[in-house]
């Protein structure tokens, strides 16, 4: 995805999100991300795919593929399966796009998960 698409729909909405442990479990590789559907359920609750890019090499070729999971330890609780992304590090961030336009409305409160910040630039609008 070119930088600038990035940026344009991150725009509209999305969520940065950082990758805190990797781990391999029969031939699948899970990233395991700080925050889970109760930030922005839209793929737990309407099944809605979310593009997923790596903040630091938007324009990488994939070279792998990832099951992205959230913190929320329910076996729900995925971002995506067999995403194609560049190779991941702990402490990478991603950018979750297309999700969190309803900000806080969406919030679930569950697991005591607290709902994440939310930034606006009116001035970009």
């Amino acid at each position: 995805m070119p930088v600038n698409s990035l940026a344009k729909a991150l725009v509209h909405a999305g969520a940065d999100v950082e990758v805190v442990t990797l781990d391999e479990r029969d031939g699948v590789t899970f990233a395991g991300l700080d925050a889970g559907f109760n930030v922005a359920p839209e793929s737990f609750i309407y099944g809605a795919l979310v593009p997923i890019v790596l903040a630091r090499a938007v324009d990488a070729e994939p070279s792998r593929t990832y099951t992205v999971a959230g913190n929320i330890n329910e076996g729900d609780d995925l971002w995506g399966q067999e995403v194609p992304l560049p190779e991941l590090a702990e402490g990478d961030i991603l950018a979750l796009l297309l999700v969190g336009a309803y900000g806080h409305s969406m919030h679930l409160d569950h697991c005591l998960r607290p709902p994440t910040a939310t930034v606006a630039f009116a001035e970009r609008v």
